[in-house]
């Protein structure tokens, strides 16, 4: 049986837009509303009800957790996060996307054994 894994939640990332004008804005997006929107992807999550506690489940274990803190999933939720982040149903943005790897390798790159500090 595989083992958990254990994600350690990365600094919060500003995220550079550009509008229609091509001016250019600054957008906090925080590690926790990255993992909410994955979690959300109707392809991987959205298929079943089984599907929607799993999503609920991973949304609740991020909640509230602050850079550093490690987050430990059960194998198959972290399988099915991954998923979603690899491809999600709607696909990403190139340029957002590149700025938030941080967050994608936070949670790919989760170790099977904790490092670091215990979320509470």
């Amino acid at each position: 049986m595989s083992e958990n894994r254990y994600v350690t939640v990365p600094e919060d990332i500003t995220i550079t837009l550009k509008d229609q004008d091509g001016k250019t804005k600054l957008a906090p997006l925080p590690f926790s509303q990255f993992v909410e929107e994955r979690s959300a992807d109707g392809a991987v999550f959205g298929a079943s009800l089984d599907g929607i506690f799993s999503g609920l489940s991973i949304r609740q274990a991020f909640e509230g957790k602050k850079a550093g803190d490690v987050v430990e999933l059960p194998f198959p939720r972290w399988e099915q996060l991954c998923k979603a982040i690899r491809s999600p149903q709607g696909g990403y943005n190139v340029g957002v996307m590149v700025q938030l790897l941080p967050y994608a390798e936070a949670v790919i790159d989760a170790p099977s054994k904790r490092q670091g500090k215990r979320a509470r």
